[in-house]
């Protein structure tokens, strides 16, 4: 495969995943235009690419906590679906809209082809691989909702403590296991064995979130809050909730406890692209939303709050188990249903779940 053919592959997988809650990536579609995918599940990926939820989420978060947002802060929000080490296209050439089609393939080659590479293409880690937390979905199927909890929660204190200034640009993460930090050892050690492969073992913070010339703080703050967003998104957290959209998609409040984590693996692009939408509670906001819960997050980062407040937050609301919270799966709504390559011809992408879906309210 050439190198332009293998980087639009890994490029497009990187920014399809977990757009739960759609990223404009980078500004835009990049010139790919939906009608060159040639199977419904590339029109999927592609799809994924025009819409600014992330975005406008903390946006909204950030008025409402009257605290100005700087465009640091949205480059962090991006990171976790486009990490800047996967903008490396130019340097292999151009790659049109026709090369990017020509590799939308996910099929059973393309998914052991990404498994190999997984230890040296950071980003593809993300989304077929160990570092689902990054979007509150799980490794694996029958991953328990503790473990990918736990995972999240590890994240979200790493990411956190270099937004605080705690853990500085040039802390070398895989040595982060011995290095004096404030995080628990068992963190240190689990951060520090993401980075265990001989390619990312000379990393340093600065390497990991790649800020160029921006305020690395902020952008791990956009990581960190791009996580907690994600965790709200039908396409990949399943939350006791009662409300309904009109797309079939539930809605979540803050506090709705999980029920399950979902795996991207084995999900239709197309039915996850559903919940991928904008909610309803970002259109009309309403007392105890997501938004609120957020806002408060952006509150207690811009008044210095240490760790163990934000993470009694995050704990106690956000990331609330249900009693019998069962293990990780594609989420009945959005398992993969026919031939995902199949040639486009007269296929309609659905615009709604269908109701016998949510019959169980889960």
């Amino acid at each position: 495969m050439s190198a332009c053919r293998f980087l639009a592959l890994a490029a497009l997988v990187a920014a399809c995943h977990a757009h739960a809650f759609k990223l404009q990536a980078g500004g835009g579609a990049q010139g790919i235009a939906p009608s060159a995918a040639s199977d419904r599940q590339a029109q999927g990926f592609v799809s994924l690419f025009g819409s600014d939820v992330h975005e406008r989420i903390t946006r909204q978060a950030f008025a409402k906590a009257g605290v100005p947002l700087t465009d640091d802060v949205i480059a962090g929000v991006r990171w976790n679906d486009v990490p800047p080490p996967m903008r490396l296209g130019p340097l292999a050439g151009a790659c049109d809209a026709r090369c990017w089609a020509s590799t939308l393939r996910i099929d059973s080659v393309a998914i052991e082809l990404l498994a190999r590479r997984e230890q040296t293409i950071p980003a593809l880690r993300s989304h077929f691989g160990d570092m689902q937390f990054l979007h509150a979905m799980a490794v694996r199927a029958g991953e328990p909702a503790a473990e990918t909890r736990r995972n999240a929660l590890r994240w979200l204190e790493f990411s956190y403590r270099v937004a605080r200034g705690e853990i500085g640009p040039r802390v070398n993460v895989f040595e982060i296991r011995g290095a004096a930090t404030t995080m628990d050892d068992a963190t240190r050690e689990w951060v520090s064995a993401l980075f265990r492969a001989p390619s990312k073992q000379l990393w340093r913070v600065q390497d990991v979130f790649n800020p160029g010339a921006g305020d690395l703080r902020r952008v791990a703050f956009g990581t960190f809050l791009h996580l907690v967003e994600d965790s709200y998104s039908a396409s990949h957290v399943s939350r006791e909730s009662r409300r309904v959209q009109p797309n079939g998609c539930p809605s979540y409040d803050a506090t709705d406890e999980i029920v399950a984590f979902h795996t991207y693996v084995g999900q239709d692009t197309e039915k996850h692209a559903v919940c991928d939408d904008a909610p309803d509670w970002l259109a009309s906001p309403r007392e105890g939303s997501p938004v609120d819960l957020i806002a408060e997050l952006v509150r207690a980062y811009a008044d210095g709050r240490d760790w163990a407040f934000v993470k009694t937050i995050l704990e106690e609301k956000a990331f609330r188990l249900a009693g019998g919270a069962r293990p990780a799966d594609t989420g009945r709504c959005f398992e993969m249903a026919g031939d995902p390559l199949a040639a486009e011809g007269a296929h309609r992408a659905p615009i709604a779940l269908e109701a016998k879906c949510l019959e169980d309210g889960r």
